[in-house]
């Protein structure tokens, strides 16, 4: 079976727009909010199945909420407030699963995946800004974890290793679509002087073309019309 997105693609640039940027947009929004669901999906039903209900319905909600935003999206056409209202659930979520710990505490390693998904969809300012609020909120969590009894508890170690790493995976995520969105206006910025070169040579061929035509029906020496021209004329009144 050939599994393409190109079409659904190309649909998206018709419906939003020629703007590449919000073509961009829309395509990583589709794609992390249809990643998602079926994610959200299949872990919830993993977790159902080991007997951890509460991961279950959390992830379960969480895949109602993003199959309601992706409707939502298709339904409004409004991409940015989409890919705000996707970005600060996840996050939300994040932290959840941080505090919760999931099975045998490991439902933290999805923190990993949220710089990388914030610059992706909101940009390398926005994103590496928000990913690094999270980073603040897991640090704050940490400081006060011992209160909470029911919560998932780290050691000191990991702690320190788990915002350390945090930090550098959202610096290399920050980096990587940084350099991404210069080579984009660079590209932009070359197709721009490209196509105004090519505005001035056609106004140039065009006067070029006009002075050529004078020249080929006029006298250069009284400026009237010569006999190629009059002949033209008499053929066609002739008509």
């Amino acid at each position: 079976m050939n599994f393409c997105l190109g079409p659904v693609y190309e649909k998206i640039g018709r419906r939003f727009g020629e703007k590449n940027d919000t073509i961009r947009l829309a395509n990583n929004l589709v794609f992390t909010l249809s990643a998602g669901i079926v994610f959200l999906l299949i872990l919830g039903t993993v977790a159902l199945v080991k007997g951890n209900k509460i991961l279950a319905y959390a992830d379960y909600s969480a895949f109602f909420f993003l199959a309601i935003l992706l409707l939502f999206f298709y339904v409004s056409r409004k991409v940015e407030i989409t890919i705000f209202l996707g970005v600060s659930f996840t996050a939300c979520f994040y932290f959840f699963l941080l505090i919760y710990g999931g099975i045998n505490n490991t439902s933290f390693v999805w923190y990993y995946t949220f710089p990388l998904y914030a610059c992706f969809c909101l940009g390398s300012k926005k994103g590496f800004s928000l990913s690094f609020f999270l980073g603040f909120i897991a640090l704050i969590y940490f400081v006060v974890d011992d209160n909470f009894s029911t919560a998932a508890q780290y050691s000191y170690d990991f702690k320190i290793r788990f915002l350390a790493s945090y930090l550098v995976v959202s610096f290399f995520a920050f980096v990587s679509e940084r350099l991404r969105e210069r080579e984009q206006q660079n590209l932009q910025e070359n197709q721009r002087v490209l196509e105004q070169k090519v505005l001035d040579r056609t106004l140039k061929l065009t006067e070029k073309n006009k002075e050529l035509e004078i020249s080929s029906t006029t006298d250069s020496l009284t400026g009237i019309y010569n006999r190629a021209k009059l002949d033209e004329i008499l053929n066609y009144e002739v008509k």
